[in-house]
């Protein structure tokens, strides 16, 4: 892992996105979830 990759490591993590149900927040937390982190919405 390189230490860009190793800075925006979310695997493992919680990640809260407010805005996250429509538009850029919900782009936000969909890279996320695919990063690997477990992802809690607020609308």
């Amino acid at each position: 892992m390189s230490l860009i990759e190793g800075l925006f490591d979310v695997s493992g993590k919680t990640v809260v996105v407010t805005g996250g149900s429509r538009g850029i927040g919900y782009m936000i937390a969909r890279g996320f979830v695919e990063g690997g982190a477990t992802v809690v919405i607020s609308a």
